[in-house]
């Protein structure tokens, strides 16, 4: 019903675009707004939540179990059927839109769902179908259709701010990570391999990323098979209790990707900060003006740190170390081009072969793999 009275305002509003000093792209974007609106949104919610909440309300679901089908057959047809409805009455409204208002219609609906087609299409089927979850979930947590429709988008809203309070807490663990810092210089103080990085990159923030919705995904599933024989209880604590899984887990699943990200992210920043901090150590205790580059000055981390006040992250990585200071030098173009650099190069020879040069605000290091750091030098 709702998918018809969805049909006939896109119609009515086709027929409004013939008549004169009437804006075609301003119809066609009521257009979208009533297609979401109506199949987008209220139909999926209903398509979720009337079955089983209708059932529910009318005390037939007990009966119903006593079907000579299965419980867990019985749940997965109404998932199934919902879902399928859903995404029926949202294509036929969509496609009854476009044959009206043409490509402007799919334009603008492009906007919000991605303009490649493939992405289109997926989203399409996609959002709907997760909304319409959601309602049945919730149709399965709580008693009545009114209740399970009120209930979705709060439970959904709870979700996604579990999800965000999991991001934010990734990011202070990015930034503030002292345990972070204190087990990288315990067990691995320098900057993992482009072969570490990149497949943990790929499985956190790339294109994998979107693994870490199947565990949230996974429990409300089973929770709503779980729920779906089980006769509801009064009141919204019951349906509260059921959604803190999944707002946990859906919390944990945002968290932990970070983890491995500010391991990297703070193995870096130990060699970064240490190398920064050792430049600036030696322009306080060595007199930059009696620098020969043909005789370079040289100290080792223990002499740096009995001279000037190191930090325990700098000490404990120039431990059998070496330190080279030579007056600036190298490739006048690269002097030239690059501003603010010091008047004295620091090579630190750290004990695992890594050679880093610190210019001032810049520092290239060179490894037994390849380079790390400011991809030029003079």
């Amino acid at each position: 019903m709702i998918t018809l009275l969805c049909i006939v305002g896109v119609v009515c509003l086709g027929g409004l675009q013939f008549l004169p000093g009437v804006s075609g792209e301003k119809l066609t974007r009521v257009a979208v707004i009533v297609v979401s609106a109506l199949s987008g949104c209220l139909a999926t919610v209903l398509a979720g939540s009337l079955s089983m909440g209708e059932e529910r309300t009318s005390g037939t679901q007990s009966w119903t179990l006593t079907l000579p089908i299965s419980a867990g057959l019985q749940w997965f047809i109404k998932l199934a059927v919902a879902i399928f409805a859903s995404f029926a009455g949202l294509a036929i409204a969509v496609t009854v839109a476009q044959a009206v208002f043409g490509a402007p219609f799919v334009d603008i609906l492009g906007e919000a769902f991605g303009r490649q087609r493939l992405l289109f299409f997926f989203s399409v089927f996609t959002v709907p179908s997760l909304l319409t979850f959601a309602a049945f979930w919730c149709a399965c947590a709580g008693k009545g259709t009114i209740r399970a429709a009120l209930w979705v988008f709060p439970a959904l809203g709870a979700v996604v701010l579990a999800t965000a309070l999991g991001a934010w807490l990734g990011e202070k663990l990015l930034r503030n990570g002292s345990v972070i810092d204190f087990l990288v210089l315990r067990f691995h103080p320098f900057p993992f391999s482009d072969r570490t990085v990149s497949p943990i990159l790929s499985l956190t923030f790339g294109g994998s990323k979107m693994f870490w919705l199947v565990p949230p995904l996974l429990l409300a599933l089973i929770q709503s098979r779980r729920l779906f024989r089980r006769e509801p209880q009064d009141g919204f604590l019951s349906e509260i209790r059921h959604l803190l899984p999944v707002a946990i887990v859906a919390m944990l699943c945002s968290f932990l990707p970070r983890i491995p990200v500010a391991f990297l992210y703070r193995a870096a920043a130990q060699v970064n900060g240490t190398i920064i901090e050792t430049h600036e150590a030696v322009g306080k205790i060595v007199d930059v003006t009696k620098l020969d580059a043909a005789h370079p000055r040289q100290l080792t981390g223990e002499d740096l740190a009995k001279a000037a006040p190191l930090s325990e992250r700098a000490r404990r990585l120039l431990i059998n170390s070496t330190i080279t200071v030579v007056p600036k030098g190298g490739d006048p173009l690269w002097l030239q081009s690059h501003k603010n650099l010091s008047e004295y190069f620091t090579t630190v020879h750290f004990g695992n072969d890594w050679d880093c040069t610190a210019y001032g605000p810049y520092f290239h290091c060179k490894t037994p793999t390849g380079w790390w750091g400011y991809p030029t030098h003079p």
